[in-house]
């Protein structure tokens, strides 16, 4: 399937991407990563993200009907209710 770019933003773009029959080729940066709170404490945005703004607002359902039980539960299955 093609790609369209016309309508992408690049956050932190690559030293080199091009698209080439309907793909896209990207060489990554040296050192590039997205890191957020590790145990070292190290915070780093510098990977490459190719994205496209929406314009209009994203909705989301819940269709969870019934309280989570046993292993499901956040706290594990010998969470009390």
């Amino acid at each position: 399937m093609p790609i369209n770019l016309s309508h992408m933003t690049w956050l932190n773009p690559p030293p080199e991407s091009r698209e080439e029959n309907g793909s896209l080729v990207a060489r990554s940066g040296f050192e590039t990563d997205f890191w957020q709170g590790t145990y070292y404490g190290f915070h780093r945005d510098s990977g490459h993200f190719l994205h496209r703004v929406r314009k209009r607002r994203l909705h989301r359902r819940n269709l969870l009907r019934r309280p989570l039980r046993g292993a499901l539960r956040p706290g594990g299955p010998d969470d009390p209710p």
